[in-house]
């Protein structure tokens, strides 16, 4: 209850700096199919340009709390900050110990219609380039049955510019699995999560593609797959 009026306050009053500073502008892959209006439970899939993307991201859906995958990183300077993080969204992604309880609670959250949003590449770039996904999302995908909404944001945030961010159509992971896939899943699990996350890769890459063509957003190093998806 403490979080949840945290967040809410929290929102309420960060909001006027939010429109200030992002000065939102969002695209769409197919408004008629996806729009800003989500209904149920969902996964947001992002590529990951910087700190700022969640917080580009947070007030993107209209009145949905957004939970979000972060490492243990974030939840590392000081209790204080551990509370605010988690009254933010946060969910706790621990790489030292190898802890994949993020999982359950990620489909635990689904589940109630929650929105959860990951950045599966699980760092910051080092470079422009795009890292590989790691395929835990997909996981989350195939135990809750939710959705996946591709997000794309080229990132670059300033205050003198729109900043922009793109939504794309939902995916069901389903729908790329054979019979067999489905029958041999926990077998097979991890081998057929690593083939769809580089499927899933593949289609936000395209709605960066496309926007650029569209010249929605400049060119930049891009991502590491190139298909023809939309």
């Amino acid at each position: 209850m403490i979080m949840w009026l945290l967040y809410v306050i929290g929102a309420i009053f960060a909001y006027p700096a939010y429109l200030i500073y992002f000065k939102r502008k969002t695209y769409y892959v197919n408004k008629k199919i996806q729009s800003r209006h989500i209904k149920g439970g969902a996964i947001l899939l992002s590529n990951h340009k910087g700190f700022k993307d969640f917080m580009l991201y947070i007030y993107a859906f209209p009145f949905r709390k957004l939970y979000c995958l972060m490492s243990e990183k974030v939840f590392g300077f000081g209790k204080v900050l551990n509370f605010l993080v988690r009254s933010l969204g946060g969910i706790l992604v621990d790489r030292r110990e190898y802890n994949f309880s993020f999982i359950e609670k990620s489909v635990e959250l689904l589940n109630k219609n929650k929105l959860l949003i990951i950045f599966p590449e699980g760092k910051l770039p080092k470079a422009k380039t795009m890292g590989s996904f790691y395929p835990s999302y997909i996981m989350i995908a195939l135990k809750s049955g939710k959705p996946i909404i591709p997000l794309y944001t080229p990132g670059g945030y300033s205050l003198f510019k729109r900043n922009k961010m793109v939504i794309g159509t939902p995916i069901y992971i389903t729908d790329y699995m054979t019979a067999q896939n489905r029958s041999g899943l926990i077998v097979g699990g991890i081998i057929l999560a690593v083939g769809l996350a580089l499927l899933v890769s593949g289609i936000i890459n395209a709605i960066k593609v496309s926007a650029i063509n569209k010249q929605i957003i400049e060119n930049d190093a891009g991502f590491s797959y190139v298909t023809n998806c939309i």
